[in-house]
């Protein structure tokens, strides 16, 4: 018999609650405040003693998306195409690289985003 794995399919956004996205687990420091659903479909802010990080997951089209995240770039993740950015403020220790962290925490998030 051949199997081969079903083709995740992407969830539809409006059934996700953002704040469970990420948890205090995926922080060093624990949160300083719960974490804010923002505006956007699928959208939170979490706050740290160090950081504030923003996180929000379009449903659009690359074309869309790649002008309005002009310093993004090309991220697969199980078969999908994405189209990911990552922006930083000067807190940022020295030798941290923050591209590399949000990339890793961005692929773990989409991935919990396949049912």
């Amino acid at each position: 018999m051949n199997r081969h794995p079903a083709t995740p399919q992407l969830r539809d956004l409006a059934t996700v609650d953002a704040r469970t996205v990420l948890v205090a687990s995926d922080f060093v420091k624990p949160f300083t405040k719960a974490p804010e659903p923002l505006n956007s479909p699928l959208s939170c802010r979490w706050t740290t003693e160090d950081n504030t990080i923003w996180m929000s997951v379009e449903n659009e089209s690359l074309e869309e998306a790649k002008p309005r995240v002009n310093d993004g770039s090309d991220l697969p993740v199980e078969g999908h195409k994405a189209w990911w950015g990552v922006t930083s403020d000067s807190r940022t220790p020295p030798r941290y690289d923050i591209g590399s962290v949000a990339r890793t925490r961005t692929v773990a998030i989409l991935q919990k985003l396949f049912s």
